[in-house]
């Protein structure tokens, strides 16, 4: 793979990792803000009912939860992955600048 290939790829890994970590953060934002609106309209809607109401709480809190979860693992990928492209970058770069050393 040359130099400009190494670029173009590691600027390409930073833009996607970009847009995947703004998508993660997004998804917690509203994960955070939906889950308190069900969770009190669930517990308004459930909490005089004697069957099984508890259950079914409990089971939407633990979807919201790994929902949640879920989007926190993706936004730690994200930023993982792109300090990897940017460590690619700045190898790529340190080698362009090392061969142009040479030709000087």
């Amino acid at each position: 793979m040359d130099i400009i290939s190494s670029l173009s790829t590691a600027a390409n890994g930073l833009q996607t990792q970009a847009r995947r970590a703004n998508d993660a953060a997004d998804r917690i934002v509203r994960q955070s803000t939906v889950d308190e609106a069900q969770s009190a309209a669930l517990f308004q809607s459930e909490r005089g009912s004697s069957d099984g109401a508890g259950l079914s709480i409990q089971l939407q809190a633990q979807e919201e939860a790994d929902g949640l979860t879920g989007a926190i693992v993706d936004l730690i990928e994200a930023e993982v992955a792109y300090k990897a492209s940017a460590e690619v970058l700045r190898s790529a770069d340190e080698l362009a600048q090392e061969s142009i050393d040479l030709l000087s």
